[in-house]
């Protein structure tokens, strides 16, 4: 009688396994590619590394114009559904930096020069984990960005004019059966 209930139990678990879905993220488009007389900027969802969400964005940029150009984190904003969401960090953030609270700087990019990175919205990090490491150690929990519209409202800067342009993306979750 037990060697049925055994094979009873077994069955169970492999029909509710089988049944088990897992959660996927997309992005429509890919990649945003936003262009003016001035620069070329793209934004891509990044995934986690070895997971199957997104937790940052790949960010570049490319200055087309003849002088330099000031990305002003400042007033760069992460959006959501339309709106400003807080700022930015980037991957070379210390824990420590990320504890202040301090002013974003502005970037120079020099005519033809691309900058390159991944960046995050800075109130998605996940601060419990920020106490259990040493101070200086990069160990920070990126949160997972959320199904929305989200992107960023980039500010730049040369001399006095200023330039804004919008750059967002769709992300979806979709189920899809664990097998």
């Amino acid at each position: 009688m037990k060697n049925k209930s055994y094979w009873c139990l077994a069955i169970t678990f492999l029909v509710f396994t089988g049944c088990a879905t897992v959660p996927v993220y997309t992005s429509d488009p890919a990649t945003q590619i936003v262009e003016n007389e001035l620069f070329t900027v793209e934004l891509e969802p990044h995934l986690a590394s070895g997971k199957n969400y997104f937790d940052s964005f790949r960010f570049v940029f490319v200055n087309k114009s003849g002088r330099d150009l000031e990305i002003d984190w400042q007033n760069t904003f992460y959006l959501k559904n339309g709106a400003k969401f807080g700022r930015w960090g980037n991957e070379k953030l210390t824990v420590a930096q990320l504890q202040e609270d301090r002013e974003h700087p502005r970037i120079a990019v020099a005519p033809g020069e691309t900058v390159s990175g991944l960046i995050f919205p800075l109130k998605l990090i996940a601060k419990r984990n920020w106490t259990s490491v040493s101070r200086d150690e990069i160990a920070k929990k990126v949160g997972i960005i959320p199904e929305s519209e989200s992107g960023l409202l980039l500010t730049v800067r040369q001399d006095d004019r200023v330039i804004q342009e919008r750059i967002v993306c769709r992300i979806s979750i979709t189920e899809m059966r664990k097998y």
